[in-house]
């Protein structure tokens, strides 16, 4: 019977030391792929704002090309040309439609239609009346 007893409780010894052994590399396990997703999430964390600075620093030498050509085409003077040659077009335009407008209003009285219904067109001001 003490034999039985000392075989028995050296059967537990051993199946203990192995579920210990055995929750051991599972814990083990557990704690490498933990520690795993933290390194991965690191990296794409670093990559992120890698890209981020890159993208920062292009959009910095966009703005300061921006703002060299907005400078060199002031010295130049090519902003005042161009407001110029703008304003120049929208007059020629509206003076165009206006003279359009004297025309048909000539060839409506000319045809006989009531001063009633060319009224409208009579008060419009072409380009927003500017």
């Amino acid at each position: 019977m003490q034999k039985e007893l000392k075989v028995a409780r050296e059967r537990q010894r051993q199946e203990k030391e192995l579920m210990m052994s055995t929750q051991a590399r599972k814990e083990r396990e557990e704690f490498n792929r933990v520690i795993a997703g933290f390194r991965q999430q690191e990296q794409e964390d670093k990559r992120k704002a890698v890209l981020a600075r890159k993208g920062q620093k292009q959009y910095c030498a966009e703005l300061k090309a921006q703002i060299e050509q907005i400078e060199t085409r002031r010295e130049g003077g090519d902003i005042l040309v161009e407001q110029k040659l703008l304003r120049e077009k929208k007059l020629a335009e509206r003076k165009k439609l206006e003279n359009i407008k004297r025309i048909k209003l000539l060839q409506l009285e000319k045809a006989g239609v009531p001063k009633k219904y060319t009224a409208e067109l009579a008060r419009f001001q072409p380009m927003g009346g500017r």
